[in-house]
């Protein structure tokens, strides 16, 4: 998984991604929420991640991007990233960022 620093994203290598932002926030009715976003490299079909309570979240990807959010206010506790990505236009095959 890649970082960004400050305003400028981190264009991610191909098969690995980007986290551009990872921000709480509180819904209407004060219920907190956490949305993450970034980019993906080239040929990266989808991405899940993981939380240090061990729970999953499994993103959106689509045109070089990811969105994600779950409730509650879990900034800081992502934990990894488990991705598929396309090697060589071939199968997907399973990578994490550990």
């Amino acid at each position: 998984m890649s970082e960004s620093i400050g305003n400028q994203p981190v264009l991610p290598k191909a098969g690995q991604i980007g986290v551009d932002r990872l921000q709480a926030e509180s819904a209407n009715n004060g219920q907190a929420y956490t949305i993450a976003e970034g980019s993906v490299g080239s040929g990266v079909t989808a991405a899940t991640l993981v939380l240090s309570d061990g729970s999953d979240v499994v993103t959106t990807t689509g045109n070089g991007l990811f969105l994600a959010w779950w409730p509650g206010s879990a900034v800081g506790h992502v934990r990894d990233c488990d991705h598929r990505y396309r090697n060589d236009n071939s199968a997907d095959q399973l990578s994490d960022a550990r």
